[in-house]
């Protein structure tokens, strides 16, 4: 299985959490696995500071900017780069 076919189905893991599109974006090596340039061990999501809330509330976080999810990390700030509350 290719490198991209792979990602696809990592990816799916993002639709259990009903996010909608705009509120979230994929970082880190997603950009490059779904490119077919190098492998994706999880997903790096990028969240607004709306959906961040919503997600602290039906998932503990690691930190307080971070959590994981299966293979799945959600980053609530990213250098400050999200709109704040």
């Amino acid at each position: 299985m290719d490198i991209k076919t792979q990602f696809l189905k990592q990816l799916k893991a993002i639709d259990q959490l009903q996010l909608k599109k705009g509120d979230y974006s994929i970082t880190g090596s997603g950009p490059l696995a779904i490119r077919n340039l190098r492998a994706a061990v999880d997903v790096d999501i990028l969240v607004t500071s709306a959906v961040w809330q919503e997600l602290i509330k039906r998932y503990s976080p690691y930190d307080e900017k971070h959590i994981r999810i299966g293979q799945m990390e959600i980053w609530g700030d990213f250098i400050n780069l999200t709109k704040g509350p």
